[in-house]
């Protein structure tokens, strides 16, 4: 009534109250009149003419079954048994509110394909599934439509938005996953499995410009993983567009894909579930995603709340077991995943790497996402939180939950078969480096030294702040990602949300705004910026010659290459000006062919020697929002590099595998760490490693091969150019000089076995080989 009383001001207040009154009715009938349309019973017509998923069966069962309880009213239009390029009642199609076609191969008479296009014509919805994206035409190599009967050939990229070739053999089935990103979409709602089997083989479909992709099929295709969208939404003139390639008879059987049909034709008809429907999706959205006691005020904690989840925010489906996980990984032919530590042991794992003696370190995340004993006081337009106070650094101040645990393979069998957590009660701790007579921790704001002199994994003592400054703005852009150098200096990243002034015994003040590459001397103690700029920098590499290499945050590249005293790319605004202000030009990520959505956050450059000789130099990236694992050639392009990508090393539809670091084990493998999600907000845990069989070696050879990686060789080099400087990784007594054998593709120059480990999730650690 306020908006008549405005609308009327001009009138005496008796003819405003009447022409209130009036136009009050008039309104409530209006409403009364929406209100009746909104609650009429939603029609759906199915168009049905194919031979071979029987969905002449299936879907008028799914009817019968999921429907009508809805109060949805169908029509099915099969068709004719005798002249099956016929479908007698066609017309009927235009007093449907949705159409859904499950049609393959029919050229259909003018009048009937016209009812069809006038259908579309008046903005109505279309649902399709399986074979609709071949409805209407013949393949090529096909004898042509008898006379009178017209085909629509385009019909699946001008109405479905994707591109049917054909489709994968038939035997394999396809892994299906929820699309990144694709998690709050309505048609999702309610589907807590994130990832299933299906039997039915993988369609060569692509999306075309303009797509909302909401499933990915995977499948293998001669010992190649191969992927194509399988669900998506699409806009065809003013028609609302759901398609999906899945469909077989043994679709029909799983919960999840009839609540996607369901969901499906509701969101076409532009409609509103019923809430009994969404009983179970709102019992999995009410998860807690708020923690108590981290705002220091009502502002703070109203940004918190309100603030809408980006990227990758997880979803309600629970953890795949283990040993289940390692079959849904689609490997490339030669290759073989295999679980090297999982949940409960690990949890929310960050950073690993490997000592002299082919342990692995790994880094337990399980603060994140704040520091324990601290409030945030308020945020920046970057969404840069400022906090209460500096955390004072271990063993004072508040203990957190991160810890830093050792896994040992004792036995020599190649599997790690014993476990200890060496530090705990960490605060947001991110990476860990051994060498130099103890063990290193990057712990923000510190680089904390643990002396360690007899290598037994027991600190001798409270840890020494070698560095502090570093900030703690944001949680997953924090510095990361410690490396020993083959120049003896200890490397690390920093990304793109802190700044840091950072302080060492000797080195003051140095102050930057994120995204670079530092480096810190434990002898000298100085800490300088060795590269500047790149994207939300949260990995580091070095190949076998000391160049420096890091993934990145975005899509259309495999990260940066950074020389010495380089400046990339950069946000000016919120990053600063160039800590150089002498500096000309700067460098772009590395130019990239190939897969080009986002991430590769993590990478790696091979040169483990135990790959067939196409992956050597080549950059092994973990990409964390598509469940995948890239490899890609490095190539030399002009002062930096490029990329190309050659086929994908494994991908899964398990959306429990983020992989969030990729090192190079002492044996040359691909170890890898993922977890359940980016956000590291699940609290399972897992380690596994690719293996190459028929090329593994026996347990007496492995013994004999670890000897080898750990003992310095008869032919040496010093990696400081001259003899006798100590090894900067150098803990076993018998590695106690930074050494190599000449000519060895494996050795960073402090040990003769190449490092290889990275970001993979907080959930698991698993190996290829």
């Amino acid at each position: 009534m306020r908006f008549v009383s405005c609308r009327l001001r001009s009138l005496t207040l008796p003819a405003r109250c009447l022409a209130a009154a009036a136009l009050g009715l008039v309104w409530s009938s209006v409403t009364l009149a929406h209100a009746a349309a909104a609650e009429a019973p939603l029609r759906v017509t199915f168009l049905i003419g194919e031979d071979e998923y029987q969905t002449w069966e299936t879907l008028p069962a799914f009817v019968e079954r999921e429907l009508k309880p809805l109060g949805i009213e169908s029509t099915i239009i099969h068709a004719d048994k005798d002249d099956l390029n016929h479908f007698p009642g066609i017309e009927k199609i235009a007093d449907a509110d949705v159409l859904f076609v499950s049609v393959r191969r029919r050229p259909l008479p003018k009048a009937e394909l016209d009812a069809i296009r006038n259908y579309l014509k008046s903005g109505k919805p279309l649902v399709g599934i399986r074979t609709t994206s071949h409805a209407f035409s013949m393949r090529a190599n096909q004898p042509k439509p008898r006379a009178g009967l017209e085909q629509w050939p385009d019909f699946d990229v001008e109405v479905l938005g994707g591109k049917y070739e054909n489709h994968y053999a038939n035997d394999i089935g396809t892994d299906v996953s929820i699309a990144s990103h694709a998690q709050t979409h309505p048609i999702l709602k309610g589907i807590r499995q994130a990832s299933w089997h299906s039997t039915g083989s993988l369609y060569k479909c692509t999306a075309v410009k303009g797509t909302t992709i909401l499933l990915n099929g995977i499948a293998s295709d001669k010992g190649k993983p191969v992927t194509h969208p399988v669900a998506w939404t699409y806009q065809y003139g003013k028609s609302r567009v759901f398609y999906t390639s899945l469909g077989h008879k043994d679709d029909f059987t799983l919960p999840h894909f009839n609540r996607l049909l369901v969901n499906g034709i509701y969101w076409a008809a532009n409609r509103t579930p019923p809430a009994e429907l969404d009983k179970q999706a709102e019992a999995g959205e009410s998860r807690d995603k708020f923690k108590e006691g981290f705002a220091a005020n009502a502002d703070v904690e109203r940004v918190m709340k309100g603030f809408a989840g980006k990227g990758e925010v997880g979803d309600d489906s629970l953890p795949t077991p283990p040993e289940e996980a390692l079959k849904l990984f689609q490997v490339q032919d030669g290759f073989e995943m295999q679980l090297l530590a999982h949940e409960p042991t690990v949890a929310q794992p960050i950073y690993m790497s490997f000592d002299s003696r082919g342990r692995l370190w790994l880094v337990q995340y399980r603060q994140y996402p704040f520091p324990a004993g601290l409030k945030v006081v308020k945020y920046d337009q970057y969404l840069r939180a400022v906090f209460d106070k500096v955390p004072a650094p271990p063993p004072h101040g508040e203990k957190g939950a991160d810890k830093i645990t050792v896994f040992e393979d004792t036995d020599g069998d190649g599997r790690f078969d014993t476990s200890k957590d060496v530090i705990t009660g960490l605060n947001i701790a991110v990476s860990v480096a051994v060498g130099q007579g103890g063990i290193w921790v990057l712990n923000p704001p510190y680089l904390l030294f643990y002396p360690d002199a007899d290598g037994d994994d027991v600190p001798d003592g409270d840890p020494e702040v070698r560095l502090s400054g570093f900030g703690l703005e944001d949680t997953h852009s924090v510095a990361n990602s410690l490396k020993w150098g083959p120049d003896g200096w200890l490397y690390g990243a920093n990304g793109s949300t802190t700044t840091g002034v950072v302080n060492s015994d000797v080195t003051k003040n140095v102050a930057f705004q994120g995204q670079m590459i530092w480096r810190y001397h434990p002898t000298t103690k100085v800490f300088e910026i060795f590269a500047e700029g790149g994207g939300n920098t949260f990995s580091l590499d070095i190949d076998k010659v000391g160049r420096v290499f890091s993934g990145t945050n975005g899509g259309g590249t495999r990260g940066m290459h950074y020389p010495q005293g380089s400046y990339g790319e950069k946000n000016w605004g919120k990053h600063g000006p160039l800590t150089n202000p002498y500096a000309f030009g700067w460098f772009k990520h590395m130019r990239h062919e190939g897969d080009e959505v986002r991430f590769p956050q993590t990478f790696v450059v091979y040169e483990g020697g135990q790959f067939p000789e196409r992956y050597n130099h080549a950059v092994i990236a973990g990409n964390a929002l598509h469940n995948r694992v890239w490899a890609s050639e490095l190539l030399p392009d002009t002062s930096t590099y490029r990329t190309i990508d050659m086929p994908m090393l494994t991908v899964t539809a398990d959306h429990w595998f983020r992989p969030v670091d990729v090192e190079v084990g002492p044996a040359g493998q691909l170890a890898q760490r993922f977890r359940p999600r980016v956000s590291i907000a699940n609290e399972g845990g897992r380690a596994a490693e690719a293996v190459r069989p028929g090329e593994g070696l026996d347990r007496r050879t492995r013994k004999a091969a670890g000897a080898r990686q750990q003992m310095v060789p008869a032919k040496r080099r010093s990696c400081a150019g001259r003899t006798g400087r100590p090894c900067a990784g150098a803990r076993d007594a018998r590695v106690d000089r930074c050494e190599r054998p000449t000519g060895s593709r494996s050795a960073l120059g402090f040990v003769s076995a190449r490092r290889f480990g990275r970001k993979f999730g907080a959930g698991r650690v698993a190996a290829f080989e």
